[in-house]
């Protein structure tokens, strides 16, 4: 049986029902060769702002203006991702074509189910099958981008109080940073749903990696339970549009932080939508500690330390972002001579190389004793990463190795960053961010940073607190 990356959107399209395909691109040509072999509907053709240049399919290709005289029941929109779909349903709305008949799906990004529409685990209710405004949020799987990306859920949560939220995560780790005192009504991992199954079942659908994208925004049913954040919402979608419009569709990411550098803010404040809509003025966020894994910490009978970690989720030292893992080892002797009593406690994934000379190594512990390792921790020490972000909103100084990210868009004005040389900033250039911009063994940001640079930062902080 054939697998398709792009499946025509049967779960959404009701059995012999008259469409149309916009786009007659590779996708919308795939979608139509799914409906010849199934009978399943009648495709009457497509709809495409090139359609004078284009030939005839096996359908005709209609012009936008057209679609004014023509009998359909849903129109398509046959593109790989949803960067463009709000200017299409905009374009398709001055044509009089009611949102409720325009579908989406785009790239299937796991195996969804054609015949489960609400998906459940353990008999949970989703958002959308409660009262009030239903709310999808897509969040990464990241350590830092989950911290991030709550940080725009709280907000939300300030605007109304009718707000149902669901967050969908592809792994636990949204579990992770949130708990009851957040109101959140279910955390989605793919062993009980996906988003991209059922996000048209919500008044509104985002996603989040920095930028904002809209997947639904029902904003007559939503003005039903508040208006007020109806029309906040509005400005948001149109503010999230028109940034959207205005990059490259491939070069979204490098431009956003290119922007962002550049007009020296923070990811939690950049785009401006986020402040200039939603009123987000700062970049703090709680983090759960769970009274059970106290008791755990204090098992470790830990005191007088401060942490330190090589890598960013990856065990040998292969990516962009890496201090060399001679130099911690080199600036682990520094400090130990002149604090013999401070200990100094490696955190990391399991797989990651040890920093020698260190007092204790807890590598691949769970997330939740890191916690508090890292609460209780005088200072971290850190390339930019996520124990960085756990450290930082727990109250922890942090010393912070920067490199191909930018210090301006990336580095807590709490913690002290650290840069050198004169090459810095390609991450995103590379679809690999892992990846040198250069294609060095040793990147040229993280080289130039010695050691004595790290350690004189080290002492002055340490110096005064102990």
């Amino acid at each position: 049986m054939q697998e398709y990356t792009f499946l025509f959107p049967f779960e959404k399209i009701r059995a012999k029902s008259d469409v149309l395909i916009y786009g007659a691109g590779n996708t919308g040509i795939e979608y139509l060769k799914q409906i010849k072999i199934t009978n399943y509907c009648r495709v009457i053709g497509f709809v495409d702002k090139n359609a004078a240049n284009i030939n005839n399919l096996v359908v005709p290709v209609f012009s936008l203006k057209e679609v004014t005289k023509m009998k359909f029941d849903y129109i398509i929109i046959a593109m790989k991702n949803p960067t463009y779909n709000n200017k299409i349903i905009d374009d398709l709305s001055k044509f009089n074509v009611p949102q409720d008949k325009i579908v989406f799906v785009g790239k299937r990004k796991e195996i969804d189910s054609l015949y489960v529409k609400n998906m459940k685990s353990g008999g949970e209710i989703l958002a959308f099958e409660r009262k009030g405004i239903s709310v999808a949020v897509q969040v990464p799987s990241g350590i830092g981008d989950v911290i991030i990306s709550k940080r725009f859920i709280k907000q939300l949560q300030c605007f109304s109080t009718y707000l149902n939220i669901d967050i969908y995560c592809s792994n636990d780790m949204a579990s992770i940073f949130y708990d009851q005192n957040d109101g959140i009504n279910a955390i989605i991992t793919p062993s009980k749903g996906t988003f991209y199954s059922c996000y048209d079942s919500y008044h509104i659908a985002v996603s989040i990696q920095f930028i904002l994208n809209f997947f639904s925004f029902k904003f007559e049913e939503i003005k039903t339970f508040d208006n007020k954040f109806a029309h906040i919402m509005k400005k948001l979608y149109k503010s999230v549009q028109k940034y959207n419009d205005d990059c490259a569709v491939n070069e979204r990411l490098r431009i956003f932080f290119e922007r962002a550098d550049y007009a020296n803010k923070m990811i939690y404040h950049f785009p401006d939508y986020f402040e200039s809509v939603l009123a987000i003025n700062d970049t703090h966020v709680d983090i759960p500690l769970r009274e059970e894994w106290k008791m755990k910490f204090d098992q470790q009978y830990l005191s007088d330390y401060i942490t330190i970690n090589f890598g960013n989720g990856i065990g040998s030292n292969n990516i962009s972002k890496q201090w060399p893992l001679g130099r911690f080892s080199e600036l682990v002797d520094k400090i130990k001579k002149k604090y013999p009593r401070l200990k100094i406690i490696q955190l990391g994934v399991v797989e990651a190389d040890k920093i020698t000379n260190c007092d204790n190594y807890l590598l691949g512990e769970n997330l939740e004793l890191v916690k508090y390792v890292l609460l209780n921790s005088f200072l971290h020490i850190d390339i930019e990463g996520g124990l960085v972000h756990i450290a930082t909103q727990l109250g922890t100084k942090c010393v912070v190795l920067f490199g191909p990210t930018s210090i301006k868009a990336f580095g807590y004005p709490t913690n002290i960053n650290i840069k050198a040389g004169d090459c810095h900033n390609c991450c995103g250039v590379e679809s690999n961010f892992y990846q040198c911009a250069r294609y060095l063994e040793t990147p040229a940001c993280m080289e130039a940073i010695s050691v004595d640079m790290v350690y004189k930062e080290v002492d002055n902080y340490l110096s005064n607190i102990l």
